[in-house]
């Protein structure tokens, strides 16, 4: 397969540094961003759009799962003297 590519892993005396090979291969970050603003702006698919914004959320450190989300905490208190001790949402009607 990769010779039908004429793509070829580097090796001790061919290569230079990793990001290099990245970089020839189209991989270097500027690409990489390009490619995921593209396809979040002209995708076909809803699908497709939302996982190029997730990604790019990914990047910029907006979509940690490990940030605790903070949920409100709602109380309601119904204080009605005509019922006594028993709350009147829990009386049928």
């Amino acid at each position: 397969m990769l010779k039908d590519s004429k793509l070829t892993l580097p090796t001790d005396s061919t290569s230079g540094t990793l990001s290099n090979s990245l970089a020839e291969a189209g991989l270097d970050p500027e690409s990489i961003l390009s490619a995921v603003g593209s396809t979040m702006r002209c995708a076909e698919r809803e699908e497709t759009r939302l996982a190029a914004a997730k990604v790019g959320l990914q990047l910029n450190g907006m979509l940690n799962k490990d940030e605790a989300v903070n949920i409100p905490i709602v109380n309601i208190i119904i204080n009605d003297s005509s019922f006594g001790d028993i709350n009147p949402i829990l009386i049928p009607r």
